[in-house]
């Protein structure tokens, strides 16, 4: 079993769903068959093969990185199109990693061993600051909400930390620690206190960031071969109560994981396994109400989280394209975005409706 999705949450309360519901269950005669996605906006499909997206915090304009190039579009929801801001190209190394800062103005963007940062100027992405390191390629990122410090792991299984500061905008290494035998994706806490990783020797772990230092605190082990993760942050400042894996193998499991901040240790809680392939991209709702997967099947999977975070599976859709590669919520959660393995396109749904939970 290959861990491939990671997800790193606080407890959110409970609340009234954000999103349209069917009016019954006697809609609701095959789930499998809901479109609960309905298209917006596609981009023509000629570009390269898409890792990751990110939106911006004002929800006007998508940022994706791929095999050689940056690129920035706004989107046009009335006129149903994805317009083509500005291209920064790298033919060295891919960008497999794009993270938008919460204050919207920077972008950051790991490419080959550099940790790119870039400002987002008059729609046109200008490079600001640059931090080399000795990794082979960098693979995720992640910032913390405060924008003080980011975190991302490499091919040969470490976490970096650096501090971040905009004015003059300067990237210092802070620490570095082995987590894994390649770490592949990385998460950081709303409150910036912990970083959860996964990597292909199976692991998740859970590790401090206290006084800049990366300090590994709980484990936890999948039987089999592990993979890759993938995070979604939040920007709550409570301490993490909840987060959730996947796995990428034969079992193709999505993992409920209860985190205790005061002892630093993970614990598994609950298995689905809606899954028919591997999970490749997974995201929370902006209001904490439902979880996004997607797959290797080339689905799109949604839960609902209850007050406790506990999933409850409500619907999937198929889609073109063999497998997703990045899947995020629009701020305001009223749209998604997607990237899938063979489609090499960025394409823009409206949610809703959905099952009830």
């Amino acid at each position: 079993m290959t861990i491939r999705v990671l997800l790193f949450l606080p407890f959110v309360a409970a609340r009234e769903a954000t999103l349209p519901v069917c009016d019954s269950s006697a809609d609701l005669n095959d789930l499998d068959d809901l479109d609960w996605l309905s298209l917006v906006a596609q981009t023509t499909g000629d570009e390269e093969l898409i890792y990751d997206l990110a939106w911006s915090p004002d929800g006007r304009r998508i940022a994706t990185g791929s095999s050689a190039l940056l690129r920035l579009y706004a989107l046009d929801e009335e006129a149903g199109a994805l317009v083509l801001l500005d291209t920064v190209a790298n033919e060295e190394a891919r960008f497999n990693s794009v993270q938008w800062l919460p204050s919207g103005g920077h972008l950051l963007a790991p490419s080959g061993s550099a940790i790119r940062l870039y400002e987002v100027d008059n729609d046109e992405l200008v490079e600001v600051a640059r931090a080399e390191t000795d990794a082979t390629e960098l693979q995720r990122s992640a910032v913390a909400p405060e924008e003080s410090r980011v975190v991302t792991c490499d091919t040969e299984g470490r976490l970096l930390l650096h501090a971040l500061d905009l004015d003059p905008p300067t990237l210092t290494l802070l620490d570095t620690l082995e987590a894994h035998s390649r770490c592949t994706r990385v998460a950081m806490s709303g409150d910036g206190a912990w970083v959860l990783s996964a990597g292909h020797d199976g692991g998740v772990t859970l590790t401090s960031t206290a006084e800049d230092a990366l300090v590994l605190s709980d484990r936890i082990q999948a039987p089999e071969e592990s993979g890759e993760a993938i995070f979604a942050s939040t920007t709550s400042t409570q301490p993490p109560s909840w987060g959730y894996a996947g796995t990428f193998g034969e079992l193709n499991e999505l993992w409920e994981l209860e985190i205790d901040p005061d002892s630093g240790t993970l614990r598994s809680l609950a298995v689905h396994s809606e899954h028919a392939s591997g999970l490749s991209a997974m995201e929370i709702s902006h209001d904490g109400d439902f979880l996004l997967t997607g797959d290797h099947d080339h689905r799109l999977h949604l839960y609902a989280r209850d007050a406790a975070g506990r999933l409850t599976h409500l619907v999937s859709q198929p889609f073109d394209g063999t497998g997703v590669h990045s899947a995020r919520w629009s701020p305001d959660d009223r749209l998604v975005a997607r990237t899938a393995s063979n489609l090499d396109r960025l394409q823009v749904f409206a949610v809703g409706p959905v099952p009830p939970p």
